[in-house]
């Protein structure tokens, strides 16, 4: 049972249909190189945590919302925080309390995005533990190597074409902005 979720976790983030994942991911580590795999680390399991909360809270049935606003609410979560490493003069920023908060908070409106599909498939199961443990894990490891593939890319740009880190950084964030912003338009809930 374990390895059939870790599996579901995986694919949710490793698939086609994860652009908005994999987009939010990508802004979340737009700033950051491989000297600060630590604080990498830090952002990717607070994103996790909220959105384990949120599956959760959803599972019980202690929180639920339209799935139209959350999944308009999903892509203002990447431009939100594309919008914020515009305004970081200081990379990777000194503090970094914010930015975990801030993970933690836009993973709890993705995992309300999944909470639904991930309550049809836990159907009348015993025991949520084993199933949601797998599922954060496979999350947690698609994460991973997604920011893994970006920071080898930025590093071949950042140290082998000697661009600069803001530029670079700019680059990925404005990308997964307007990447976003379209996702907005498409799910406007009005």
């Amino acid at each position: 049972m374990f390895s059939a979720y870790f599996s579901v976790g995986w694919e949710h983030i490793i698939s086609w249909s994860a652009a908005d994942h994999v987009l939010f991911v990508m802004a979340m580590v737009a700033m950051y190189g491989w000297r600060q795999w630590r604080a990498i680390l830090m952002l990717v399991t607070a994103f996790t945590l909220g959105h384990s909360v949120t599956l959760v809270l959803s599972t019980f049935n202690l929180v639920s919302l339209p799935s139209r606003w959350v999944e308009f609410a999903i892509p203002l979560t990447i431009c939100i925080t594309s919008l914020y490493n515009a305004f970081q003069t200081k990379l990777p920023p000194k503090t970094l309390g914010f930015a975990y908060a801030l993970a933690a908070c836009f993973g709890a409106v993705h995992g309300l995005g999944f909470a639904n599909a991930l309550k049809s498939l836990l159907g009348k199961t015993d025991s949520i533990f084993l199933p949601l443990l797998g599922f954060n894990l496979g999350v947690e490891a698609g994460q991973l190597v997604v920011v893994a593939v970006l920071l080898c890319i930025g590093a071949a740009f950042v140290n082998g074409a000697k661009a600069n880190q803001r530029h670079w950084m700019l680059f990925l964030s404005g990308g997964a902005f307007f990447s976003a912003a379209i996702m907005v338009a498409d799910r406007w809930p009005f």
